[in-house]
């Protein structure tokens, strides 16, 4: 009987120490669990802070796309209208072929005239006295695909090419008369809304 007592008492005594352990151990597990949810909350704040910075990138670089492919569609809208304004022009001086020569040279003239005020009003005075202080030499022609270029190089957001320069003789006065109606000095925007629409125009 007192055997048994004693091996009850020493069976106990076992699973007490052997409780105490599991004790210990859970409460390890819990801690390492808890400084891991620590570590995972950190994680994911800090995840959730890149993604919302990278939308906000994507969001930026799409609207700045939109608006490059609006330039791009204006800017083609509007050279497909010079490029029809001056088809329309050689058709004119096609038909105009019979024509004196003294009058077919005003006529020439004037129709240059009006394609480089209407140049001028799309590209901005600005934009024709830097090209004509780059290559004052420039033909007529020379003159309009320099503006032209100008123009398309400006809505596409791109660097503006230089005009090719000319190897024939000084067109700078004629140039500015055609444009301006008087001598190269540079003109002001009153002299130029007046030679656009002004009575200056030959077809009037």
């Amino acid at each position: 009987m007192i055997e048994d007592k004693t091996d009850l008492k020493n069976e106990n005594t076992e699973l007490r120490a052997k409780l105490e352990v599991l004790q210990h151990e859970l409460q390890d597990l819990l801690e390492a669990s808890s400084k891991n949810d620590e570590v995972w909350q950190r994680d994911n704040a800090r995840l959730k802070e890149q993604l919302s910075a990278a939308n906000a990138r994507e969001a930026t670089q799409q609207e700045q796309l939109r608006i490059r492919d609006d330039q791009l569609a204006l800017c083609r809208e509007e050279l497909r209208e010079l490029q029809e304004y001056q088809l329309s022009v050689e058709e004119e001086r096609t038909a105009a072929g019979h024509t004196p020569v003294e009058d077919a040279g005003s006529s020439g003239l004037g129709r240059e005239r009006d394609l480089l005020k209407l140049i001028v009003q799309l590209v901005g005075a600005a934009n024709v006295r830097a090209v004509l202080r780059e290559d004052p030499n420039a033909s007529p022609g020379q003159l309009r695909e320099a503006l032209v270029r100008l123009r398309c190089s400006h809505c596409s957001s791109s660097r503006t090419k230089s005009p090719p320069k000319s190897t024939g003789g000084n067109h700078t006065d004629s140039l500015h008369k055609m444009l301006f109606g008087t001598s190269a000095r540079p003109p002001s925007p009153t002299a130029i809304r007046f030679n656009s629409m002004g009575p200056g125009s030959p077809h009037q």
